[in-house]
């Protein structure tokens, strides 16, 4: 017995229709999993790490892909954000740890401030 699948079987959660998703922005985890199934505090710091990288590079992640693109590579390939050389080490250490493959290991948001205070200080 062969089953035979096909990637237009498979259904990620920026397909939904009646939704306007940018995967750019969406955790892996959220982007492979239904939303009940996905702990959203742990993908929000996900969403605000790229938007971290957006501020730091002045430019938009992925641009260069359809989101169809994006939200498959995402999820199954692994494209993540680079961190560019030359940006504040303290900014390219906080990108990594919002950033973190383990949503577990992600900060919460009430971690960080502080994290964020003393970089306005510097």
């Amino acid at each position: 017995m062969t089953a035979r699948i096909s990637m237009a079987d498979v259904k990620f959660s920026f397909q939904c229709p009646g939704r306007m998703y940018a995967p750019a922005w969406v955790a892996p985890e959220a982007l492979q999993k239904k939303p009940e199934d996905t702990n959203r505090r742990s993908a929000d710091m996900w969403s605000f790490a790229v938007l971290l990288w957006e501020l730091v590079t002045r430019e938009v992640p992925f641009a260069d892909l359809s989101n169809m693109e994006i939200g498959m590579k995402v999820a199954l390939e692994g494209l993540r954000p680079t961190i560019p050389p030359g940006i504040s080490p303290h900014v390219c250490k906080l990108m990594k740890i919002c950033m973190n493959e383990d949503p577990a290991k992600r900060p919460k948001f009430d971690m960080i401030v502080p994290i964020l205070e003393k970089m306005q200080d510097k």
